[in-house]
């Protein structure tokens, strides 16, 4: 599915593209072809619980970890994207091998995703990067020297940002605060030491109206 953000933040499905998507897996007619056949999705409560447990084992940001999976699948345990990406935290095939787990069992899926957060954390350091790169890869952040200009990569990042800091939406309704993490978890937003954050070029920072401090203030 394709979805918008309206101008009071609310996420729209719109028709698909007529150009071709590049998906994996592909079935004769044309939709992603799930890796793992024959599951049965996990009831709600049970999965954010799951993904709540497995963050607290891995002892990672653990509200934090609870936003990205709600965005990434909607604490959806059998979610399926249009490129492949499986289960409640969205791996591919490539980021389950690299991190030696099995795609299709739940919580094996949210700890391959916490580990690739924190392997992302201890590249970068800071939000934004380290979700960019669980979006979009760590090349294309690289590449970027910053956060990649792809649509889904940015909204994902506000999104997930909105989601964690309880940040108010656009509409002006209130979150409920931001809730703390242990103390032994990582501070999403310590720069470590003597690391040099990507800085995008000169000729690629956006408009001051788009971009501010850092942080996504508005999204088209």
């Amino acid at each position: 599915m394709t979805v918008i953000v309206d101008a009071d933040g609310r996420v729209k499905p719109i028709a698909p593209l007529d150009r071709p998507v590049e998906v994996v897996g592909q079935s004769a007619t044309g939709a992603p072809q799930s890796p793992c056949q024959n599951t049965v999705a996990m009831p709600i409560d049970a999965a954010k619980a799951l993904v709540l447990r497995v963050a607290n084992e891995e002892a990672f940001s653990p509200e934090f970890v609870q936003s990205v999976a709600k965005v990434e699948s909607r604490d959806v345990s059998t979610a399926l994207s249009q490129k492949g990406a499986y289960g409640l935290m969205q791996l591919t095939s490539d980021t389950a091998r690299r991190f030696k787990v099995d795609l299709c069992d739940p919580e094996a899926n949210v700890r391959g995703g916490v580990r690739f957060l924190r392997a992302l954390h201890e590249r970068y350091r800071n939000p934004l990067f380290i979700l960019a790169a669980y979006n979009a890869g760590e090349d294309a952040v690289e590449k970027s020297r910053g956060v990649p200009p792809y649509p889904e990569t940015v909204r994902f990042v506000a999104d997930v940002m909105n989601d964690f800091y309880a940040w108010p939406d656009p509409a002006g309704s209130t979150r409920p605060p931001a809730r703390k993490s242990p103390a032994s978890t990582p501070d999403m937003i310590e720069p470590a030491r003597n690391f040099a954050p990507p800085v995008a070029a000169e000729a690629e920072q956006p408009a001051a109206s788009e971009w501010s401090d850092g942080f996504v203030m508005h999204v088209q």
